[in-house]
């Protein structure tokens, strides 16, 4: 009698635990979901938190108001939804999910994407300040990130953006998107000084 009670509760335990595990890793496949794409302009990422598509990549050289020369950046365009409950910063879910490299004859340099210093344009100006600002839940803006120190930028250079499961340990890719810089433009400041053009 005893054997088949003791026969019943392991059996229930292990039915417990069964039912518990089911549980957990549905809660961590929901947490978890993501997913990445491209298309002919854009790579795309998407999870519970939200929805950020690159579809633009420019370089420019940024002279002072001597026209000497002050400093050189890549420059992502993009747009993002908050699919959240909280306020996302772009630059943030960007760092998070996105890796970016600028491709040499001889090497991949990594991008350090960062909130643009520099504007070369009103345009970029006004996209900006979106990607350091705090986006609302439900709410979608368009923003610009820049690394700005990077290699020798010439018109034509590939520049190649990543999607990852995890992009601090750059690990799980789930998309590549090859971007090719249309041309580089020798501007200041725009909110220093005047503008050479728009991008």
């Amino acid at each position: 009698m005893n054997c088949k009670k003791t026969l019943v509760a392991a059996l229930a335990t292990v039915g417990l635990t069964a039912t518990f595990s089911s549980i957990n890793s549905t809660e961590v496949q929901a947490r978890s979901y993501q997913s990445a794409y491209t298309t002919k302009n854009s790579i795309v990422y998407k999870n519970s938190k939200g929805l950020m598509r690159i579809y633009e990549v420019k370089g420019f050289h940024i002279k002072n108001d001597d026209n000497s020369p002050l400093t050189s950046q890549i420059m992502l365009y993009g747009s993002f939804t908050n699919k959240s409950k909280k306020a996302i910063k772009p630059d943030y879910f960007f760092a998070s999910h996105f890796g970016g490299y600028q491709v040499t004859s001889s090497k991949w340099h990594p991008l350090n994407i960062n909130y643009p210093m520099f504007a070369p344009n009103r345009y970029a100006s006004l996209l900006r300040d979106n990607g350091d600002d705090y986006v609302r839940p439900g709410k979608t803006i368009k923003f610009a990130i820049a690394d700005e120190d990077p290699q020798h930028i010439y018109t034509g250079q590939k520049v190649v953006v990543r999607a990852y499961k995890d992009a601090y340990g750059l690990s799980g890719r789930l998309a590549s998107k090859n971007f090719y810089l249309p041309y580089v433009k020798s501007t200041k400041d725009y909110d220093g000084s005047s503008d050479d053009g728009d991008a």
